[in-house]
């Protein structure tokens, strides 16, 4: 289990980032902290029905429910979120007319 923390620890700034590529209008502050919000909410729920299935149902069962819903949340995504990098656009476009600039002044 501490393997696990220490590894999606290390996949936070990578997710804090991709939050605010892809909602760029809003302020970084407020995408970041609506995703600690959200991920503290989910971290108490899971918490809570862990324990509630490793009292019923014992550890193995427990473990395989687990990974199965961390399973479909990277499913989920992975294969369902729109990658539209509208910070990135927006920062690649500056860097073409800056060039553009540059050579009508030479």
């Amino acid at each position: 289990m501490g393997l696990f923390g220490f590894f999606t620890t290390s996949v936070y700034p990578v997710a804090y980032e991709l939050a605010v590529e892809i909602t760029y209008p809003i302020g970084e502050g407020t995408s970041v902290g609506v995703m600690s919000a959200v991920t503290q909410i989910f971290g108490i729920t899971f918490v809570y029905l862990y324990s509630y299935l490793l009292d019923t149902l014992g550890d193995k069962i427990s473990n395989l429910t687990m990974c199965g819903m961390f399973a479909i949340a990277v499913l989920l995504v992975v294969f369902f979120t729109d990658y539209d990098l509208k910070r990135h656009k927006i920062d690649v476009e500056a860097k073409k007319a800056e060039t553009v600039k540059i050579k009508d002044i030479q």
